[in-house]
């Protein structure tokens, strides 16, 4: 699984969206890059595998010492909130336009094979 990391998300810089798989790729090292070239690579030597990317806007899960998680970052909202005896309110990024920069026809794909 890969984030938006792929198309250069990382520098800050205005972005094109919503992003696609056939757009160029950003100059400057990625990780990204290398793993998908080097897994390419395989595949075109006879590897007896198959592989696709996942590129989703927010990756939340697990991160050991990152407080950049969306899943951290809701709780502490969350907590705030309930000191304050404030009503939870979690309107970013659960609206539907949050998701469009993945493009929605990779999102139905990736639902169609669920």
């Amino acid at each position: 699984m890969q984030g938006t990391k792929y198309y250069g998300q990382q520098f800050l810089a205005p972005l094109k969206t919503p992003f696609d798989e056939t757009d160029p790729r950003h100059i400057g090292p990625n990780f990204y890059f290398d793993l998908e070239d080097y897994l390419r690579s395989r595949v075109k030597s006879g590897a007896q595998f198959t592989w696709s990317a996942l590129r989703p806007n927010p990756v939340c899960g697990f991160s050991s010492g990152s407080y950049m998680n969306l899943v951290v970052s809701i709780a502490v909202y969350a907590s705030i909130c309930k000191e304050l005896g404030l009503a939870l309110r979690l309107v970013m990024p659960f609206c539907f336009g949050f998701y469009l920069p993945c493009g929605l026809a990779t999102v139905f794909m990736v639902l169609s094979w669920l």
